[in-house]
Order: C-alpha cells, then structure tokens, then sequence
C-alpha cells in the first residue's frame, strides 16, 4: 500500500527537485555533488548552504513533518506485510493539521 507515500511524502521530495531546478534555471552554479540522499539530510544540505528559503523554525517542522509520515508510511508498510492490512489507525487531526503545516510552510517561493 501506497500510504502515505504518494501525498505528503512525495510533495515533499518534488518540492525539493522543484527548488533544485529553480536554482539551476538562475544558474546560480549549484553542485549537487555531495548531496544526501535522504530527504531529511537533503533539506538541512539545503538550508546550510543557503538555498533553500526557509528558517531554522520552519526547517524543523518540515524535517519533523516529514519524518512522522514517514513513520506512519513504516508502520503501513509493516502492517501490511506482516498481517496483510491495508488499512491502519491515526490520529486524524494531527496528520490534518501537519499536512496544513507542510503545505503553509512549503508553499512559500
């Protein structure tokens, strides 16, 4: 099961392909040698070498946003293959209220 692979996740992940192809149509000479894979690191990789527009703030409740998904989509995937379920319970309202979060806070230029 997708989970939530395909909705916060992956917004997540374009947003940042998005600011990278930003920064290379400016041709602002940016190398992204060196560049973590994991899209955590990558947004603090990001943020420290000043291209991504974001403050420290936000940067933590983006990183923290996405790595609680990221646990509920391992706890989907888990449940699933241990058990077959393709379904789970969460807590509505905060994934409500983080999915607001990551949508104010990554909606920005």
């Amino acid at each position: 099961p997708a989970s939530f692979k395909y909705g916060p996740l992956r917004y997540v992940q374009f947003r940042i392909l998005e600011e990278l192809f930003h920064l290379v149509e400016r041709g602002d000479g940016i190398s992204i040698l060196g560049m973590p894979t994991n899209t955590s690191e990558r947004l603090r990789w990001l943020h420290d070498g000043d291209l991504l527009k974001l403050s420290a703030t936000n940067l933590d409740a983006v990183v923290d946003n996405y790595e609680y998904f990221l646990w509920l989509y391992h706890i989907s995937q888990h449940l699933h293959k241990t058990n077959g379920f393709n379904e789970m319970s969460f807590d509505v309202e905060e994934v409500q209220e983080r999915l607001r979060s990551l949508f104010s806070l990554l909606s920005q230029p």
